[in-house]
């Protein structure tokens, strides 16, 4: 294994050889680096002191241009805080999160602070929800127009609350409406060449050595391809091109649209939203059930005041993903390159 995706291969049986608290974090926070980020830019970075783990955003790897607040920074840091909370149960353990009241993307003081203490004494670990995060990919394939199993349907319509609203839209023709939303919203992030500039900055050959960023085999891209993307992309509108076939994987092989949104628009608001998409994502695998990401309708002002509108809701939408079976084997279906821990530890 190529050590960018060396990551992914976590022993779950070697959490019983850690002596110290610092080494238990640092195992507990090998599983939160797992999580999905926008580009795949893992934007975090942490200190650990024994049982604590302060988490800072790494400023070198924010997307400004095309995630102009940070909405999908902190949705992304909502992902790690899922990953991270689900890991500590799974071995016994209780977790303290406590939430910055200074929850700013320039800020040099930590945004969240983790910290754990020993729980149910459990013996084994709970591997299946540890799989799940192991397993978890970014499926941008076609899906079957399959109905979605009943149990997992009711574990994401279970989600919503005064707070927030999780909802599910498999009606062709608002699909169909809102598939044009998309596919132009997409379009018109990719006029700016500064948010190409910045995308190409995050876009690598499949061969690379990179440990964040989004290799050209997750992208769908021929190897030879992969070589020379990210220059193509810094310079056209790709979006244009690919239009049609967009349109076409979002109107007859996407089953489900999901989409999660929040009574306040606020960068709290943006992680809780996160944490909850990396719930359903985590559920979702279990059942071998692809989720793709679809960030330009609610990044795009316009598009994401027409999602609302087209939604009847007051709420702002934070999240709004393609969900479905895959026309895929699931285990082939590429990973991302990640850091390991010793890399992001200040």
């Amino acid at each position: 294994m190529k050590e960018n995706y060396k990551a992914w291969a976590i022993n779950f049986d070697e959490f019983s050889k850690k002596t110290t608290d610092a080494e238990r974090m640092a195992f507990f926070l090998s599983f939160a680096l797992l999580a999905p980020s926008g580009h795949n830019t893992q934007p975090w970075k942490f200190k650990i002191e024994n049982n604590t783990a302060d988490i800072f955003f790494e400023k070198e790897r924010l997307a400004s241009s095309s995630d102009e607040g940070g909405r999908q920074m902190f949705v992304s840091l909502g992902c790690f805080i899922t990953n991270f909370s689900e890991a500590i149960k799974a071995y016994g353990y209780t977790c303290t999160i406590t939430y910055s009241k200074d929850l700013l993307i320039t800020s040099n003081l930590p945004l969240v602070k983790f910290s754990f203490t020993k729980g149910n004494n459990t013996t084994k670990p709970d591997t299946i929800i540890l799989k799940s995060m192991t397993d978890r990919h970014s499926d941008k394939n076609k899906y079957q127009q399959k109905e979605l199993s009943s149990n997992l349907l009711k574990y994401i319509s279970g989600l919503s609350d005064e707070s927030f609203l999780v909802s599910i839209v498999s009606d062709t023709p608002k699909k169909e409406k809102l598939s044009s939303y998309i596919v132009n919203a997409q379009i018109d992030c990719m006029e700016k060449s500064s948010f190409r500039n910045e995308l190409s900055h995050f876009i690598k050959n499949t061969l690379s050595s990179s440990k964040y960023g989004m290799t050209g085999n997750t992208l769908g891209l021929p190897l030879f391809v992969s070589f020379f993307a990210s220059k193509l992309i810094a310079k056209v509108n790709l979006s244009k091109m690919t239009q049609k076939g967009d349109l076409s994987l979002l109107k007859k092989f996407t089953p489900y649209f999901l989409f999660i949104s929040s009574k306040e628009d606020t960068p709290y608001a943006w992680i809780k939203s996160g944490e909850l998409l990396q719930k359903i994502w985590l559920e979702s695998t279990k059942y071998l059930v692809g989720c793709h990401p679809l960030a330009a309708i609610v990044q795009h002002k316009l598009y994401r005041q027409k999602l609302s509108e087209e939604l009847k809701t007051d709420f702002h939408p934070n999240v709004f993903i393609r969900i479905g079976y895959s026309t895929i084997d699931f285990s082939k279906i590429p990973m991302s390159p990640r850091f390991m821990v010793s890399d992001l530890i200040i």
